[in-house]
C-alpha cells in the first residue's frame, strides 16, 4: 500500500476539518533527490512547520504528522502509523 505521505487521498482521510485549513498539515512539495524530514509534535510544532519548511527548502522535504501529537502517551500509541513504514533521514521530536 501506498504511503499515506505520498496519496493525498489517503492522507486527507486522517485529518481533522481544521487540520486540512491549516498549511501546515498540507503535504509538501517532494523532491525525491532531497532527504525526508518528519516533524512529530504538539501544538507547537504545527505553528513552527511552515517556517521549518520554507527554512529548509531546497535541502529537505519537510513532512509533519497528520495530527496535533499530544503528549507521549499519545505519540506511543500513534508511532506506527506516524513513521508509515518509510525511510527517514531525520525525525524531530517535539
Amino acid at each position: 500500500m501506498e504511503s499515506i505521505y505520498a496519496n493525498e487521498k489517503r492522507w486527507n482521510s486522517l485529518l481533522s476539518e481544521s487540520a486540512r485549513a491549516n498549511p501546515a498539515f498540507a503535504l509538501p512539495d517532494i523532491d525525491p533527490r532531497l532527504p525526508n524530514a518528519l516533524l512529530i509534535g504538539d501544538s507547537i510544532s504545527i505553528g513552527y512547520t511552515k517556517t521549518v519548511r520554507e527554512m529548509l527548502r531546497g535541502r529537505f522535504n519537510v513532512f509533519r504528522i497528520s495530527e496535533n501529537g499530544a503528549d507521549t502517551a499519545t505519540g506511543l500509541k500513534r508511532i506506527d502509523l506516524w513513521l508509515d513504514g518509510r525511510h527517514w533521514d531525520v525525525i524531530h521530536f517535539n
